[in-house]
């Protein structure tokens, strides 16, 4: 591990390098290359890290297992993002201070030191799997995964093979993989079941056993508070880990734009609101011309469980059509979904959250890292994740603080920064994986060899 307290450990930079990146890196040393290769920690913990003057059809695709891309500038890093999907969250800009190289450094450490072998069981592990890849770059932790195709599929052999080989077992989503979790998991292991937003309105977590449940996670007080409402769970057995967002990947620039962008980030079903997302920027591109709003989504029709409903189809035949009609015709981009979320945000001054409700919304919080100020509907419980300042009762509201702050540029810059302390303070990422080690390491567990 990384020495307590260190701020400069062993890094090789091999001359391609610029100079002035390799001052700030380490001291230069090793043979030449067309690509730079540099090295970073001790020999425990070596992440490797791949130097781009320029992008072009010639670059090379980036090798799968480099940890990092540095390149000199925000348009190269875009560029490769672009090119190269892959390297999405792995490319940075070269730091030009000490204070943003100790950040960089830091990201790529080991954030932790307990051992165990952690079992993942679930549906759509987007939210799970970034977590454990971070407590994965501790030597001493080690995973089974079994991500299931869809919320009610059957446990299989993979599910009995994660229960048999893990220390502790985390059930992502409360259905029937934590009902058969805490059916199946022997005396000596943890349980560990975390619940997002939908689980309470199925039947599900009734089968539960929830004595043989160490711990429920949730991601808000106004989610714990329902869970307690509607089941009989111990309220010393449900706690509260918020969702974590990669703050520095996100802390990008503005393009000039940006200032006068509404973002929506998620549009597929009717409880997202899209009508009510229509409705403020159409409201706002009356008041000042320049008002615009980006939208990036998977479309209805990509979500099987949204189009086999005709009451969402219906919605959607309501709304879609108001994107080509006026006063709406060139105001609306609609963004296609995908993993380039940082370098979207670039393009984004306000990002709304409009839902009828949510458990926590990570829009919000990914943006406001990037410096964008959120705009969030008072759906149940967005005044116990977010602050007060960013939450509204009504669309007139929104109209009259986006107008406000838009038109003065030094107030949307401090703002934005602001929100980006919250965001930092309360969801960062290192913070928010050191909350999960505590949470999954406790107990004996068996040391790794």
């Amino acid at each position: 591990m990384r020495p307590a307290g260190s701020r400069s450990p062993a890094i090789a930079v091999d001359p391609a390098v610029p100079p002035a990146v390799a001052k700030l890196l380490a001291t230069p040393g090793g043979p030449g290359a067309d690509h730079a290769m540099i090295r970073i920690g001790p020999p425990a913990v070596e992440p490797t890290w791949w130097w781009l003057d320029s992008i072009d059809s010639s670059t090379p695709p980036a090798p799968p297992s480099l940890e990092a891309i540095l390149v000199p500038d925000e348009r190269t890093r875009e560029e490769l993002e672009n090119r190269q999907p892959p390297t999405i969250g792995r490319v940075w800009v070269a730091p030009d201070a000490a204070e943003q190289r100790d950040a960089l450094v830091d990201h790529h450490y080991p954030v932790t030191e307990t051992s165990y072998r952690l079992g993942l069981i679930g549906y759509n592990l987007k939210f799970a799997k970034p977590i454990v890849a971070d407590l994965l770059k501790n030597p001493h932790v080690a995973a089974l995964i079994d991500e299931w195709r869809v919320f009610a599929a059957a446990p299989t052999a993979a599910t009995d093979q994660v229960l048999a080989e893990s220390d502790i077992v985390w059930c992502e989503w409360c259905g029937p993989n934590a009902v058969y979790a805490s059916r199946h998991k022997t005396a000596d292991q943890r349980l560990v079941v975390r619940l997002h937003r939908f689980e309470l309105e199925t039947e599900h977590w009734r089968g539960i056993d929830h004595e043989a449940v160490d711990t429920f996670v949730t991601v808000g007080d106004y989610y714990r508070n329902l869970v307690l409402e509607r089941t009989e769970w111990p309220a010393d057995k449900v706690v509260v880990i918020p969702n974590q967002i990669d703050d520095l990947q996100l802390a990008r620039p503005k393009v000039p734009e940006a200032r006068f962008t509404l973002g929506m980030l998620g549009a597929s079903s009717s409880r997202k609101r899209l009508d009510l997302a229509l409705d403020l920027i159409e409201q706002l591109s009356t008041a000042d011309e320049r008002f615009r709003l980006r939208i990036k989504t998977a479309l209805p029709a990509e979500e099987k469980w949204v189009w086999d409903n005709p009451a969402e189809r219906s919605y959607f035949a309501d709304q879609l059509p108001r994107l080509e009609r006026s006063p709406l015709a060139g105001v609306v981009t609609l963004d296609p979904y995908g993993t380039d979320i940082a370098s979207w945000f670039r393009k984004i001054g306000f990002i709304l959250s409009l839902s009828d409700d949510e458990s926590f919304h990570l829009a919000p919080a990914e943006g406001m890292a990037a410096t964008t100020v959120p705009v969030i509907r008072n759906w149940p419980g967005a005044d116990s994740v977010y602050s007060s300042e960013w939450v509204f009762s009504d669309l007139g509201e929104m109209v009259d603080q986006i107008l406000r702050t838009a038109s003065d540029e030094g107030a949307w810059i401090r703002a934005g920064r602001r929100a980006a302390g919250q965001a930092r303070s309360s969801f960062a990422r290192r913070a928010i994986v050191e909350q999960w080690d505590r949470l999954l390491g406790q107990g004996p567990g068996d040391t790794l060899q």
